[in-house]
């Protein structure tokens, strides 16, 4: 049970993400005619895109420059963006029919696995063709990427007809294990799940399995909607089904059922060579859907995100757990290996109205990443602590919640979107935690603006589309976080670095001159306290007091202060525009710097209105740049 005591709650979370607030832009761009239906990314920070456009893209900057045209009606795409957000390469496929790339997996050797769906006759970036023999009926096929080129190793089309691309996942030894849909809306059968296991050197059938209902002439699988392999290589999947489900994908029956006839949720385990080792039927009144999955390889522990709509048992297998959902909202359940609920959370509130979507989830070095929307002010801490949102969602407000899951979840990082488009693709987003940089991928968003757990801005607006337009644009954003998991002033990334633990307050790395900042990392080479980025006399002597510039007053020469003079920035305090002059010199650059002397923002022109309504209120030094040096000033923003 939840404490109520939400102002403890609040006192509570504000000191544990402090932290957040050094958050800013690092790349960001978008590109039109596309949307989004997977995103990967590697160790190395490198993102990995597939989906599908249509008329034309450069899938960078949304200009003609170096665009590519689809052959026809939608074409599939698969395009890597590397750590600074730069393209590397894009690969297109397709024909005069709809076709797409519907997911794809990193295997162990970095190269890309994809699996998508093609009508009639597509063309792919080799030269080759695949024809389905039907312009209506769509097939599946698989791709083995060079991950460094983007360069086809090998392709395979599946002979099944029809069948719609899903998912598609990389076991340890490297097996492929892909997911399609039975895809004909005048069948019962419409919907079923298909598993295909392939060789990952050649691509060569290993095994094919087909998930369906007791009884195929009176129930349906409705989705396939996720699928994951543990550390085991056991395989986990979940979506939604009508009627009684039968688990066993071999000769034998294992029967699934809510005993309802609406939509209910199953959520099922198969070892790696698809035995059955649990199964479960999730749901009442509905409609009830199993939407999202994790694995946590530390802990063996499941993450299912869903959706439910009534009065539901979520563990089926073990003592009843009951959530009320009072209409259709998600959840997210923790399950061990046996398929026993180990701990769940409710996204609700005090209203009706107060809820939130199932949330699409990355797990990488033990920090768990869920992404989803919200209305209302619903409790989106899936700990038992409590944080809702300071201004009510809409159902188009995204939220990004971080925890890390070393042993249970804590979380580390409350983050807001702006809210997406009303052009909504219906396709997934995604976020990616690469040390402190977050990755946000997604086809459903005008504006992408980072906003920290009290609503406070961030990083400014990185992209803003014509909403008045059909077109669907696809963003790629990728900002600095600065997470500071143990709360004791030095974020994780100098912490690891410096060789202390970021998990344990106690194991702290050496600072000096007490700044937040390790010395080695720290910027401050003859430790003044003044940085080295805002430091004029870089070398001043052990143990003397210097000025704001860094400087003992025999350094300071008479041209510095004549130069300092002649530049003037009013007015100070500053709400919404500062101004910067001098009738003696250009100023070439403006630099913002926190305090501690970490970098906010560049300016490079108009320095006579310079919009600080992003910045949080409090004191910024400001180190302004000419052709004759850089002086340093202070500001107070209110």
């Amino acid at each position: 049970m939840k404490t109520k005591l939400l102002f403890i709650s609040f006192l509570l979370l504000t000191q544990a993400l402090f932290s957040q607030n050094s958050s800013s832009l690092n790349w960001g761009g978008y590109y039109s005619t596309t949307q989004v239906l997977s995103s990967k990314q590697d160790s190395n920070g490198n993102t990995y895109i597939a989906g599908r456009f249509w008329n034309s893209s450069n899938f960078t900057d949304n200009s003609s420059l170096n665009a590519v045209n689809s052959n026809g009606a939608r074409d599939g795409y698969m395009a890597k963006y590397n750590s600074s957000g730069e393209l590397e390469w894009v690969n297109t496929f397709g024909g005069i029919y709809d076709d797409v790339a519907s997911d794809m997996a990193i295997a162990s050797d970095g190269n890309i696995i994809v699996i998508g769906s093609i009508r009639s006759e597509a063309t792919f970036s080799d030269g080759s063709t695949f024809d389905t023999g039907s312009t209506t009926n769509p097939k599946t096929f698989f791709l083995k990427l060079n991950s460094s080129t983007g360069e086809i190793i090998w392709k395979k089309l599946m002979d099944a007809d029809p069948l719609e691309a899903i998912v598609v996942k990389v076991d340890s030894n490297d097996n492929i294990i892909g997911g399609a849909a039975f895809s004909n809306s005048n069948s019962y059968s419409n919907g079923s799940p298909y598993f295909i296991k392939l060789s990952y050197s050649d691509g060569s059938t290993l095994a094919y399995k087909l998930l369906q209902p007791v009884d195929p002439t009176a129930s349906s699988v409705h989705s396939l909607r996720d699928l994951v392999i543990d550390s085991n290589d056991n395989i986990i999947i979940t979506g939604a089904n009508y009627g009684p489900l039968d688990a066993d994908l071999s000769a034998g029956t294992y029967a699934l059922s809510t005993g309802e006839s609406s939509q209910s949720m199953y959520f099922i385990k198969y070892d790696s060579s698809f035995n059955l080792v649990w199964g479960m039927a999730i749901g009442a009144e509905g409609p009830d859907e199993g939407y999202s999955l994790a694995y946590d390889a530390t802990n063996d522990m499941i993450y299912l995100s869903a959706f439910i709509s009534s009065y539901v048992n979520i563990n089926p297998l073990g003592t009843a757990v009951n959530l009320n959902a009072e209409g259709s909202r998600g959840f997210i359940g923790v399950y061990n290996s046996s398929g026993i609920l180990q701990r769940s959370h409710l996204y609700s509130g005090l209203l009706p109205s107060d809820t939130a979507s199932g949330a699409v989830m990355t797990i990488t070095d033990n920090k768990l990443v869920l992404l989803g929307k919200y209305s209302g002010k619903p409790d989106l801490d899936i700990t038992n602590e409590i944080i809702k949102p300071i201004v009510d969602g809409n159902n188009k407000t995204r939220f990004v919640s971080i925890y890390d899951i070393s042993s249970s979840e804590t979380l580390i990082g409350q983050y807001y979107l702006g809210e997406f488009s009303t052009h909504n693709s219906g396709n997934r987003s995604f976020a990616f935690l690469n040390g402190n940089n977050l990755t946000v991928i997604s086809d459903q968003e005008n504006n992408i603006e980072l906003y920290d757990y009290d609503n406070s801005s961030l990083a400014p607006i990185t992209n803003t589309q014509d909403t008045s337009s059909s077109i669907f644009y696809s963003a790629i954003v990728n900002f600095n976080i600065q997470l500071d998991s143990d709360n004791d002033g030095m974020t994780d990334l100098d912490e690891t670095a410096c060789g202390s633990d970021p998990l344990d307050a106690s194991s702290t790395a050496t600072d000096t001159d007490t700044d937040g900042i390790p010395d080695c990392v720290d910027t401050d080479d003859d430790n003044d306290g003044v940085i080295d980025d805002l430091d004029n006399c870089s070398n001043s002597p052990s143990g003397e007091a210097v000025n704001e510039y860094g400087c003992t007053s025999d350094q300071l020469s008479v041209d510095d202060e004549r130069l300092n003079q002649s530049v003037k920035l009013y007015p100070n305090p500053v709400e919404n525009i500062l101004s910067i002059k001098s009738e003696t010199i250009q100023v070439s650059k403006v630099e913002f710097y926190s305090v501690i002397g970490k970098k906010i923002k560049e300016i490079k022109s108009n320095f006579n209105s310079i919009t600080t309504n992003d910045l949080p209120n409090g004191i910024y030094i400001i180190k302004i740049f000419s052709k004759k040096g850089s002086i340093i000033k202070k500001i107070i923003k209110m």
